[in-house]
This record gives structure tokens, C-alpha cells and sequence, in this order.
């Protein structure tokens, strides 16, 4: 006899495919000139040194936030798992000067779709860096491991984001103490 768990139903179990939102270097978090980000306090993740202006949805997903400042978005996925995308460090201070959001808040994404393009030559000059972070936020959920230091291309598969089996009370006292 089968059993059914609601959460199979539901596809809170299931784990969901990232590919690059854009072409780039892969590299860590810990290369993120920030302590949130590179402590990986919001979550863990990886960060792309980008070579393309677009941002486009990694997976599936619905947009529940998109930053006033459209310098990044926060995507719900299937799974329930939140995905936080930012590009750039204190990319908020420009006020949305060198971005073009082209997706709403409560509109649902497929992997692939422009979400945000930005000009990368007046950023370079105005951020901290230009890097691209993505982060699967809180500890509920984690990003399987990932081969960073190499070059990725827009769409090609990097991850995967699930459920995470067992939360340690150790990990929500993570500090920035690992940031390069």
C-alpha cells in the first residue's frame, strides 16, 4: 500500500534546478565585498563576476519582491524555498540609476525570462562590485554544493535548492569571519 505525505503533494520535498542568470565567473559568497553576504548570515549561496547586463530567472518561481532601488528581487519557488537575487554591493544607494526591472512583484517567471538589466560600465564606476549574489535565504533551505572558480554560461545547470534535513543551531550564529 502506498502513503502520500501532503508535502509530496504540495512540492515542499522536491528539490529545484538553478541555472546562471547570466554568463560570468562562479565564485563563492565569500568573495562578496559584504559581511551579510559573505558570512552567508541571510543564507547560503554563490556569487557570478558577470560579462552579461541581463539578470534572468535562474528557475520557476513567482517574484515576491522586487527592490525599490531594482537592483535585485526576491523569487518564492516551488518548493516554498525564498531566492534572494542582488547585483551588485550597495547597488541600493544609486537609487535604481543604471537598472531596468522588467518583471512586477506577484508575477510568476520561468526559467530563462529577463528580470532585471543593468548598465555593468556605469556601475563599475559608482558600486563596490559588480558581483551578482544569489541566495537561497533563512537555513530551512539549502543549495546543493557547487563548483565554483570557473566560467559559466547564461543557462547552464548549477545547483539545486532543498530542503534542509537538519538545521544546526550552530549555523544561526554565523558571523562574517570567513569573508576574504
Amino acid at each position: 500500500m502506498m502513503t502520500f505525505d501532503i508535502r509530496d503533494l504540495l512540492g515542499m520535498r522536491q528539490s529545484i534546478s538553478l541555472t546562471a542568470p547570466l554568463a560570468g565567473r562562479l565564485t563563492t559568497l565569500a568573495d562578496v565585498p559584504d559581511p551579510v553576504l559573505c558570512g552567508q548570515i541571510l543564507g547560503n549561496g554563490l556569487a557570478i563576476d558577470p560579462v552579461d547586463q541581463m539578470l534572468a530567472a535562474p528557475c520557476d518561481g513567482v517574484v515576491t519582491l522586487v527592490h525599490r532601488a531594482r537592483h535585485g528581487l526576491t523569487m518564492t519557488l516551488a518548493n516554498g524555498a525564498q531566492l534572494l537575487l542582488l547585483i551588485g554591493v550597495d547597488t541600493y544607494r544609486l537609487g535604481g540609476d543604471g537598472f531596468v526591472s522588467h518583471i512586477a512583484a506577484g508575477r510568476r517567471v520561468w526559467t530563462g525570462d529577463p528580470l532585471i538589466s543593468f548598465d555593468m560600465d556605469a556601475l563599475a564606476h559608482k558600486a563596490r562590485s559588480l558581483l551578482i549574489s544569489v541566495v537561497v535565504l533563512g537555513e530551512a533551505f539549502q543549495m546543493s554544493p557547487v563548483v565554483t572558480d570557473r566560467l559559466v554560461a547564461f543557462g547552464e545547470q548549477l545547483a539545486t535548492v532543498r530542503r534542509n534535513r537538519a538545521i544546526p543551531r550552530a549555523a544561526a550564529w554565523k558571523t562574517a569571519d570567513a569573508c576574504r
